[in-house]
């Protein structure tokens, strides 16, 4: 085997490794495969939005690495996470004057002062 056949395997490899449809991360809040990927360690979920990083093998949740106020909040209207969900800050859309977090389950409107 030659050197470029060789470095061929490795990249072969590798692209496998992170494209790879049985690969994919499976996401702890809705059950989808995590398919958009960062291209270094992290796997967002296209249907909630939840981030996990992988490296060396090992998964670290989003919210346990950087916490925030909305990994213990659940939504009022479906009792889930808040986790993943989409915050915006009050005035943020220019009507709101209270922030609030889109469930990333139920898409309700979770308000907060």
């Amino acid at each position: 085997m030659g050197l470029f056949d060789a470095l061929g395997s490795i990249i072969s490899g590798i692209a496998s490794e992170i494209d790879g449809g049985d690969d994919y991360p499976t996401c702890d809040m809705c059950g989808s495969k995590m398919t958009e990927y960062d291209g270094w360690a992290w796997y967002t979920c296209p249907e909630c939005g939840n981030m996990v990083r992988v490296l060396d093998g090992e998964k670290k949740w989003e919210r346990d690495i950087f916490g925030g106020s909305s990994s213990s909040e659940t939504c009022e209207n479906c009792g889930q996470s808040l986790s993943g969900g989409e915050y915006t800050a009050p005035w943020e859309d220019g009507d709101n004057e209270d922030g609030y977090i889109i469930c990333p389950h139920c898409h309700h409107k979770n308000t907060f002062d």
